[in-house]
């Protein structure tokens, strides 16, 4: 919101190699609230519901519709049968789902995390593997985690 960061996301999961199977996956979603400051080092790139508005909010009442969200979703997913579907469908759907969604596409970014350096370009988007791709003066770089960031806009 207003270029700042209100939320992360977190993913882990694993798929048995002999079958392609998802064997497990865990979702975490941190959301700022009601925070009212943040360290010097984040002012420039993080906000909260209650800094972007003004107002302190319920924390019980957003996580309920937090819950009441993802419930939903996870309901129109099983009604139209997009877990059944073979592994290389699901994968395509969800990966054009998140592309049109993407934040700051086609806008300069920088990508860290790891013990990699950090990767700065225009980002593309994710590929069919869910790997993101940035742009770069040398290529095109593939990134299979990290959080990226958008540059100041000179």
């Amino acid at each position: 919101v207003q270029g700042k960061k209100l939320c992360g996301i977190l993913t882990e999961g694993e798929i048995e190699l002999e079958s392609s199977a998802m064997k497990y996956l865990v979702l975490g979603i941190g959301l700022n609230i009601n925070t009212s400051s943040f360290p010097d080092e984040l002012n420039n790139i993080a906000g909260s519901m209650k800094l972007t508005s003004g107002i302190t909010f319920d924390i019980n009442e957003v996580a309920a519709k937090v819950i009441a969200s993802v419930d939903k979703y996870n309901r129109r997913l099983i009604r139209t049968k997009i877990l059944e579907t073979d592994y290389q469908t699901t994968t395509a759907q969800l990966i054009k789902s998140f592309n049109d969604r993407l934040l700051f596409k086609g806008e300069s970014v920088s990508l860290s995390g790891g013990n990699r350096e950090d990767i700065r370009g225009i980002l593309l988007g994710a590929d069919e593997h869910g790997h993101l791709l940035i742009e770069t003066e040398d290529g095109i770089k593939s990134a299979v985690y990290g959080e990226y960031h958008l540059n100041k806009r000179t």
